[in-house]
């Protein structure tokens, strides 16, 4: 075997194979520790007095292009239609274009206005 794959192999050896026995993870209690922190579970975070609007931080509020696309059904260039004619409203954040969730539900909202005045 070469020089340098039997250093690989003793290093795999010491640091996952010798570290299952109880002797070992007596020798390294540190490592033991950090890993018992991070599987603890965080706190939940402290309730705001402020009422929300029904979103959260799990929930965006812009979406890309290609998200919008799946939320309305509709193919990449009808959404680029849709926000040229001003249906759909957009910002751009560099050279990423996003859609805001209240302009989703606006159009949606005119939609429902058009079909109901038809």
């Amino acid at each position: 075997m070469p020089l340098n794959m039997r250093h690989i192999y003793e290093y795999i050896y010491r640091q996952f194979i010798h570290l299952s026995t109880p002797e070992a993870a007596s020798l390294t209690d540190h490592r033991i520790h950090r890993t018992a922190t991070i599987t603890t579970p965080l706190p939940p975070p402290p309730r705001s007095h402020r009422p929300t609007s029904g979103l959260t931080l799990d929930t965006p509020r812009l979406y890309r292009v290609s998200d919008a696309m799946r939320m309305l059904s509709l193919s990449r260039s009808v959404i680029y239609e849709l926000i040229r004619a001003g249906r759909l409203r957009s910002v751009t954040q560099g050279r990423t274009r996003l859609i805001p969730s209240s302009a989703i539900t606006d159009y949606i909202a005119l939609l429902e206005e058009e079909a109901q005045n038809s």
